[in-house]
């Protein structure tokens, strides 16, 4: 048999719980500041600094936190550098070629007639080892000839250095590093980019006036998406190719506009700012349209749209070059004016990411041996390259 079990002494009491402590209200609690906004970032300009020495862009040196690929800083720098030189050969031309302007339809085309030749005329200069300085004679038609304009023109809305002063004591005639092209100096569409962009140089006057347009409709800088809605004359015309004269609705543009929105301009953007398009039509049908559609985005987007005196009205469409010169002197030059801001607003594209307005430079209206490259892809100033 088993001993008997032992007799274990009793535990000793538990302790008495402690009272719970009271609840204190949450106004005891001490009031925490209010943490300070974040500073708005500058944006980004739209071109490089300029510097004297152009090498100081050079595509090889490290990075210095600069987004830019090497192939874009590269093609930067020789764009740059193209344009002094384009400005080297105006004060340096050792003979003078004379340009009449005001050949075309639009000012659209009598622009692009008047740098063809602009294009054409330097590189016969440089064929022969020489150089020219091309000076333009005449008018854009209505848009420069009236009262308004302080310069006939060209200069009417341009720096212009295109028609018969002394350019003696000009700093570009000593600018050393503007002696010789950056690259080929070649009928091809990199040149014409440089060409187009010399002579697209805003006065002072546009400037001002770019700066109360962008006052009067309440946004700063460039539009995120810029759209030139064109119907008016075109469909109507019988000279025309199919292409050319085919009517795209404005609902079409709108739909590729709100893909925009919300896959690209919408990055990187601070939070509640607006996506600000920029609309140029010549056609009230298209205003009604844009304005019913940019109600029904009001909380995203910001609607730049100034109308024209010119507008075709349903069903009765004109060539603005020929309605314009029905125009008193005064709405001659303001509509004038209105139609080049318009210009100036969309092709000096924001290029907030990889400096697209000098990347992708256009194709044509050269021709089609001037054309190195695809549509598919761009002219890097050595060759073609994805785009």
């Amino acid at each position: 048999p088993l001993p008997p079990v032992p007799e274990l002494p009793p535990l000793p009491p538990l302790p008495e719980k402690p009272p719970l402590l009271p609840l204190l209200p949450l106004s005891w609690l001490p009031q925490l500041p209010l943490l300070p906004p974040l500073p708005q970032l500058p944006p980004l300009p739209l071109m490089l600094p300029y510097t004297e020495e152009p090498h100081a862009l050079d595509a090889s040196q490290p990075s210095t936190g600069s987004s830019l690929t090497r192939e874009a800083a590269n093609t930067q720098n020789n764009f740059e550098r193209a344009l002094r030189y384009i400005g080297f050969t105006q004060c340096s031309g050792e003979t003078i070629n004379t340009v009449m302007i005001g050949h075309g339809g639009g000012f659209g085309s009598m622009f692009q007639s008047a740098a063809s030749n602009f294009l054409d005329a330097k590189l016969k200069a440089h064929r022969e080892h020489t150089s020219v300085r091309v000076i333009f004679a005449g008018d854009f038609k209505w848009y420069t000839d009236n009262t308004r304009c302080n310069h006939t023109g060209h200069g009417c809305f341009f720096l212009d250095d295109t028609i018969v002063s002394s350019l003696v004591d000009d700093p570009r005639c000593n600018d050393v590093h503007a002696v010789e092209p950056p690259v080929d100096f070649e009928a091809n569409a990199f040149w014409w980019s440089v060409c187009q962009a010399y002579l697209f140089q805003p006065s002072k006057s546009l400037l001002e006036a770019a700066e109360r347009h962008r006052q009067t409709f309440d946004f700063h800088g460039f539009p995120d998406i810029a759209l030139h809605i064109r119907q008016g004359d075109k469909p109507a015309s019988m000279m025309l190719t199919e292409e050319q004269s085919s009517n795209i609705s404005a609902d079409t543009y709108l739909k590729l506009a709100e893909k925009w929105i919300f896959n690209e301009s919408m990055k990187n953007r601070l939070p509640g700012a607006k996506v600000v398009v920029y609309v140029a039509s010549d056609q009230e049908n298209v205003y009604r349209t844009v304005e019913s559609w940019a109600q029904s985005k009001a909380n995203s987007v910001h609607l730049v749209m100034a109308k024209s005196k010119l507008a075709f009205k349903d069903g009765a469409p004109l060539e603005a070059a020929l309605a314009g010169g029905l125009l008193s002197q005064e709405d001659k030059f303001l509509e004038s004016q209105q139609f080049i801001l318009d210009l100036y607003f969309i092709v000096f594209y924001d290029a907030r990411s990889t400096f697209r307005w000098t990347l992708q430079v256009p194709t044509g209206p050269l021709g089609d041996e001037h054309r190195p490259c695809s549509r598919r892809t761009i002219w890097n100033g050595r060759g073609c390259g994805d785009g």
